[in-house]
């Protein structure tokens, strides 16, 4: 019976601490003060270190560099065979 009453009370005070901050958020509606931030920045995650760098999505990956043959395809011409020159 005793944990039965307990159990009662700790609902009710959360329920009356639920209630308190409804009402301090009524007051401070009501009365107007509320700030509104016009940011002219999108908001950035503002982090330090490693987990600075966002993550990124599949779309963004970069596998690393292989080099894929093809067989029975010729090799490519060297710039000696094209007699090209390279402008810098």
């Amino acid at each position: 019976m005793l944990a039965v009453l307990l159990a009662i009370f700790v609902v009710l005070v959360v329920i009356l601490a639920v209630l308190e901050a409804m009402f301090a958020v009524l007051v401070v509606t009501v009365a107007g003060k509320v700030e509104i931030v016009e940011e002219l920045i999108p908001p950035i995650l503002f982090t330090v270190g490693a987990s600075a760098v966002p993550p990124k999505s599949f779309v963004n990956l970069i596998f690393p560099f292989t080099l894929a043959v093809a067989s029975g395809v010729a090799d490519p011409p060297t710039m000696d065979e094209t007699n090209s020159v390279v402008a810098i």
